[in-house]
């Protein structure tokens, strides 16, 4: 049996490292208890066949319990799916020679003018005068 040394530094509890000896019959005794006994190894290689398949089994479930591991953490993240080209970026479509003649045609050489925002208000404080006149007028 191995006892430790103890003593007292400067009011500290020290332990002293055990000998090179000491070491050694420890990794000895260790080692014999790693290896197996006659039994042990007779009954190995009556048994071979039945270890080597549940190894294989324990393998399987093993492998099989990693797969739903990295399973569950690829489903808690999104892949990124590609969104498209930015639409700013992209060259716009050249229109046919034909769609561009059809709407030339329909114009007929004539452009269109547009009514100023100013005109229309005008028309319609003329309009308002008019109706209140006429109002005026059929109800004297």
């Amino acid at each position: 049996m191995i006892l430790p040394v103890f003593y007292f530094k400067q009011m500290v509890l020290v332990m002293s490292p055990p000998s090179e000896y000491i070491k050694h019959k420890i990794a000895l005794k260790e080692h014999l208890n790693q290896e197996l006994n006659p039994d042990e190894k007779k009954f190995i290689r009556e048994n071979i066949q039945e270890i080597q398949k549940l190894k294989a089994i324990d393998r399987k479930q093993e492998k099989q319990k990693k797969f739903e591991k990295e399973k569950h953490l690829h489903l808690m993240y999104k892949k990124k799916v590609a969104k498209g080209p930015n639409p700013l970026s992209v060259k716009k479509a050249n229109r046919d020679a034909e769609a561009d003649e059809a709407e030339e045609h329909e114009d007929d050489g004539k452009k269109k003018r547009r009514k100023r925002a100013g005109r229309r208000r005008r028309d319609d404080k003329e309009d308002r005068k008019n109706a209140e006149n006429a109002a005026d007028h059929v109800g004297s």
